[in-house]
């Protein structure tokens, strides 16, 4: 049968010398850090620090790290794309899960219906959208647009000249999505989305 590979899945938490595999993954699918960063954000939160295995070959990885006293960052998840569609990410996802000692968990979800999906099936609410706008490209009215919406915070980033919004909404909603798209002229517009663990509350 096509699906006998998932009688072989095994998922738990790496060991440091497996770290150069979990690092090929992340580069092709997930964060460009370096090899160092890796490991230094390996040695901190090792037990973020997690993936699944098929016939003992690494096939997805999890990670994760403290954002506050309640609350863990979601870094990235990602499967190998030939095991996309078999419930894999969120049995890996369950398991990371079990990795947290926090109340919360929250992840910036890329922008992508399938991916944001998985997130809201897996009992993630969304709960704020981080927008990036090059400051170069902000719109002439950029200080009265922002009346229009419930901005939670914002930044600056000098080194790529880019300003981060947080602007706060309580469900899934693309229209909204795009109407922020498309008023400030963003290049990046994503959901913040957050689980709350009742078992650790």
């Amino acid at each position: 049968m096509a699906d006998d590979f998932l009688n072989h899945v095994e998922i738990r938490n790496v060991k440091y010398e497996e770290l150069e595999q979990f690092w090929n993954i992340q580069q092709e699918y997930l964060d460009d850090w370096t090899f160092t960063h890796l490991q230094n954000q390996f040695n901190k939160y090792s037990s973020l620090f997690v993936a699944v295995f098929i016939n003992n070959v690494m096939c997805g990885i999890a990670y994760g790290c403290e954002y506050d006293e309640i609350t863990i960052t979601l870094q990235g998840i990602s499967v190998l794309y030939k095991y996309w569609r078999h419930g894999i990410g969120s049995k890996l996802l369950h398991f990371f899960e079990t990795k947290v000692n926090k109340t919360k968990i929250t992840v910036g979800v890329a922008s992508d219906d399938a991916v944001e999906k998985f997130y809201l099936k897996n009992d993630y609410k969304p709960k704020q959208f981080l927008i990036r706008i090059k400051s170069n490209q902000l719109p002439n009215d950029y200080e009265q647009k922002k009346l229009n919406f419930h901005v939670i915070n914002e930044k600056y980033n000098h080194i790529n000249e880019t300003i981060i919004l947080y602007i706060e909404t309580l469900q899934y909603d693309n229209e909204l999505k795009d109407n922020i798209k498309k008023n400030f002229h963003s290049f990046e517009t994503i959901y913040i989305m957050e689980k709350t663990l009742s078992s650790n509350i």
